[in-house]
């Protein structure tokens, strides 16, 4: 392609996805029980499991640089070198015994069976960079493991980041959506992706951290007030990111989002490379860390570790 030919189609792509990010969905507080405090005494919650479980969805890969995945400056990891890499876009399926089936984030969509770049938008489309068995979308997976879409009863979502939200659009828009405090302004820039996947969804709702007090995990929510599924706030990588701990009789699970890619980054203490404030992204890590040193017990599931997971299987064994 001829450079001024090139220089158009990126201005076009840009400027379409300019216009597609007009607006964005209002936030609102999400409905907290009265019993939603951080827990004073983790030992104590791990000792009273729930009958709540977690299955992960591997959705796809995403193709990235090591150097956002880790940040490459930190001395601990002084001889790694930036290189391209396959990681897994995970969703997690969390069943719980009387609120029903709720999604921590979304994977991908069937489009990215069909393109390397799905439903990504801005210059996107110009790229390769993603792969999709046949069958492995959020939607058809969730369907597999006998839980229709149309059955869940939220979406919590980790951060607003595009490998997170790519299954909204085939996701019903009825579900409501919830996020951190303030994580829609971590939406993608438009250069790199559209805001097609909130396109139909009106509002977000929004977890408040800022009352709670800062105890073993940093700040902590009991999102259903019953033990079984906990918000830590990890901001950091984006301003209202989220990271979850399901207390299930399988054991503990702490699913750490992009607060910590890999595990690598995480035994080495090292935060992802890309991040809006490096040092509320240390000081989360920090928090995560100190929660696993102390317990364990705790089984830690990684933002994007290909070797958590089967990547020849969607639907992954419970945790």
């Amino acid at each position: 392609m001829r450079p001024l030919a090139l220089t158009r189609q990126l201005l076009t792509a840009s400027l379409l996805a300019l216009s597609a990010c007009a607006s964005l969905p209002q936030e609102t507080p999400f409905p907290l029980p009265s019993q939603s405090g951080s827990p004073t005494d983790w030992t104590a919650v791990f000792a009273r499991p729930t009958d709540i479980e977690v299955i992960p969805l591997v959705t796809g890969e995403i193709e990235v640089d090591r150097s956002l995945l880790l940040d490459l400056d930190n001395t601990a990891l002084a001889d790694r070198k930036d290189r391209k890499q396959w990681v897994p876009v995970v969703a997690y399926l969390v069943r719980h015994p009387t609120r029903g089936a709720f999604l921590i984030d979304t994977g991908f969509d069937s489009s990215f069976s069909r393109s390397g770049h799905g439903n990504f938008g801005g210059l996107a489309p110009l790229f390769d960079f993603a792969r999709q068995s046949q069958g492995h979308d959020t939607a058809s997976l969730l369907r597999e493991a006998g839980t229709p879409p149309e059955e869940l009863q939220g979406i919590f979502l980790t951060h607003m980041h595009s490998d997170h939200t790519a299954g909204l659009p085939e996701l019903p828009h009825s579900v409501p959506v919830v996020t951190g405090r303030g994580a829609l302004s971590g939406y993608e820039s438009p250069v790199y992706a559209s805001n097609d996947h909130l396109e139909g969804i009106r509002e977000v709702q929004a977890l408040d951290f800022s009352s709670v007090p800062e105890s073993l995990g940093g700040r902590v929510l009991d999102v259903f007030g019953d033990g079984s599924l906990f918000a830590l706030s990890t901001a950091g990588h984006t301003e209202g990111n989220v990271s979850y701990l399901v207390n299930g009789r399988r054991g503990p699970v702490l699913l750490t989002g992009d607060a910590s890619h890999t595990r690598e980054g995480f035994e080495q203490g090292v935060a992802p490379g890309k991040v809006e404030d490096r040092k509320a992204a240390n000081a989360s890590l920090a928090h995560l860390r100190e929660l696993m040193a102390t317990h364990p017990e705790l089984h830690v599931r990684f933002g994007h570790e290909a070797s958590d997971w089967d990547l020849s299987r969607g639907i992954q064994d419970a945790l």
